[in-house]
């Protein structure tokens, strides 16, 4: 029981770690198409 529950724990606090990530590439991806249209 307990080697079932590890897997799922590991996988969800990956997944904790890897949002920011993905927020900073969204944030850095709204501010250069930002940058684009007010250049152009």
């Amino acid at each position: 029981m307990t080697a079932d529950i590890e897997p799922y724990a590991k996988a969800k606090t990956q997944e904790d770690a890897e949002l920011p990530g993905l927020i900073l590439i969204v944030a850095m991806t709204a501010i250069l198409l930002t940058l684009v249209l007010f250049f152009s």
